[in-house]
């Protein structure tokens, strides 16, 4: 009798730690080699995907891993995954890139369900004649996402119109997008979205959420779009830890320490290689510096010429990123140059028109 009471007691337990599990997870980490184009990448299925990333719309600009250019630094939170991420720049007007990534199955539009998505964002030099979305889709289309809307200057749901969007502007540095989508079983689904919620903090009341909106998820989803574009030349996009699952636990356990890393400066000083490279025409270039330095970045021609200067100031300790627009230059190789207190170093970028 007591063995069947600890049976009974043992099956209980794991039906109850079962029910705790999500079914269905993806993660998306961008742990591929630098500069692997996203549209060549031969990943296999896995961590919730079917296969790899695939340009499948727009124009053929792309998007690669890139691992500096993205503001960790400025995140209100510590990043484990610290690294690789996707990045990719408008390099015409009126351009745009759309990248997706099967999921390992169909996310079905089952009443009562809920799901999670939640991704590291930066946008750079974007206005509201754009667009920059992390996005579902179904196998016929696009259902709607989370970002930069055409035509609104905020973070928001893309509902395709105004209503429901935050005051959050797409220029306040990077971002951790995190929303939450309550499956009707019908055609429209509720979704709610937190811009920065606290990682170490309770589930979000959908209360408080900073923006609202309704999707038409009727056939659910399977697959998972990053896309940007618009009319001006130089808009950079850059995402990082892309997460779904079925849980606030399942999108907000690899951020940790709320302001971890808000105050930590610099050791060292350092320059990093411009992203992208080869680009055209714009570029970003990253520095650190560990104390308050006088700072000058220049561009020169092979010649030793100079073409531009992007920095001639002081400034205080911390990471830094400027952006450079070469549209007035030829193609070919130059070198950039900081100086900064007894610091110097340069490294070379390639423009290609």
């Amino acid at each position: 009798m007591k063995i069947k009471k600890v049976l009974l007691s043992l099956a209980l337990v794991l039906l109850i730690t079962a029910q705790g599990f999500s079914q269905l997870k993806a993660i998306e980490s961008f742990d591929y080699p630098v500069g692997t184009s996203m549209d060549t990448l031969e990943a296999d299925g896995g961590s919730g995907w079917a296969g790899p990333w695939e340009h499948f719309d727009l124009n053929s600009e792309v998007m690669t891993v890139a691992d500096s250019g993205f503001a960790y630094a400025d995140l209100n939170f510590a990043v484990p995954h610290i690294g690789n991420f996707m990045m990719g720049a408008n390099a015409v007007a009126w351009g745009g890139q759309r990248y997706g990534r099967y999921l390992a199955q169909t996310w079905p539009n089952e009443a009562g369900k809920v799901y999670w998505l939640s991704t590291l964002y930066q946008l750079t030099d974007f206005t509201t004649n754009g667009w920059a979305l992390v996005s579902f889709y179904d196998s016929s289309a696009e259902k709607t996402g989370i970002g930069h809307e055409w035509g609104n200057d905020t973070i928001g749901v893309a509902v395709y119109n105004t209503a429901g969007h935050s005051s959050y502007t797409v220029h306040d540095g990077p971002q951790w997008l995190v929303a939450s989508v309550y499956m009707s079983g019908d055609t429209l689904s509720n979704v709610y979205l937190w811009v920065s919620p606290d990682p170490e903090g309770d589930e979000p009341d959908t209360n408080a959420a900073d923006a609202k909106g309704r999707w038409n998820l009727v056939d659910g989803f399977n697959r998972v779009a990053v896309h940007f574009g618009g009319e001006g030349v130089g808009m950079i996009m850059a995402v990082d830890e892309i997460r779904l699952g079925e849980s606030w636990i399942d999108v907000s356990s690899p951020l940790t320490a709320v302001e971890g890393n808000k105050n930590e400066l610099p050791t060292d000083y350092a320059l990093y290689q411009n992203y992208p490279n080869p680009f055209n025409p714009t570029t970003v270039i990253s520095y650190q510096l560990p104390v308050t330095s006088f700072v000058t970045l220049k561009v020169y021609d092979l010649l030793g010429r100079e073409v531009a200067t992007l920095v001639n100031k002081q400034e205080s300790a911390g990471t830094y990123e400027h952006s450079f627009n070469a549209s007035s230059l030829s193609s070919g190789t130059y070198i950039y140059k900081i100086q900064a207190g007894n610091f110097a170093a340069t490294k070379k970028l390639i423009l290609i028109k």
